[in-house]
């Protein structure tokens, strides 16, 4: 076969390898994919609001606070903080988003601690997952973000779906659909795999 010549779309291009995430899987197995993961980088929970005070204060977690997203709902104070990695996901997908549609992304739910996470599983009206064992909310480690669908047309769901999916046939996110909200698993080396993507398809706002 014919060899890519270099300096041309047709040059090979390979990602490094990175502990991937599970998609086109049920939503049990994603989140067993989601949790694998970030063992695999060391994350740890966010057992209580002193832990995750001391990872705010350190800048192990860091504030949602950026342009053309903003905090929906409960999301407020400490709980809205993240890892660099989710924060810089929400921050590309946001300006996209505003782009596309004029409007600021809605997060309505991040970085939980143990006790918070069951107050949630054990209100029926949350549909949560569990806050200890191997089907633990990925929410417990700073990874993860709730987008509302809620404020959003028909129009912007069908764009942020196929966006995100993008990103995710990369290995770079995993999501899960729910009724009301997208929950997104950032991986943590979410820099590092968005900026070696396919240099291709690196134009503004292709993922």
């Amino acid at each position: 076969p014919r060899s890519p010549r270099e300096g041309t779309e047709e040059t090979a291009y390979k990602l490094p390898e990175f502990p991937s995430i599970a998609s086109h899987v049920p939503d049990l197995q994603k989140l067993l994919s989601h949790n694998k993961v970030a063992e695999m980088y060391g994350l740890p929970v966010v057992k209580n609001k002193r832990v995750l005070r001391e990872y705010i204060e350190t800048g192990f977690l860091v504030p949602l606070d950026g342009e053309n997203y903003a905090a929906s709902g409960d999301l407020k104070g400490d709980y809205a903080h993240v890892l660099p990695s989710t924060r810089r996901l929400i921050e590309i997908v946001s300006d996209c988003y505003n782009t596309e549609s004029g409007k600021e992304i809605p997060i309505t739910s991040a970085t939980m601690t143990i006790g918070k996470q069951a107050t949630l599983q054990n209100d029926p009206k949350y549909g949560a997952a569990p806050a200890y064992g191997p089907l633990a909310s990925s929410h417990l480690r700073g990874t993860t973000v709730d987008i509302s669908l809620h404020l959003t047309t028909r129009k912007e769901r069908k764009w942020l779906r196929n966006y995100l999916n993008a990103m995710e046939q990369q290995g770079m996110i995993g999501m899960i659909w729910e009724k009301k909200v997208v929950h997104i698993f950032v991986h943590p080396d979410f820099d590092s795999m968005y900026s070696l993507r396919n240099p291709y398809t690196s134009a503004a706002c292709v993922p």
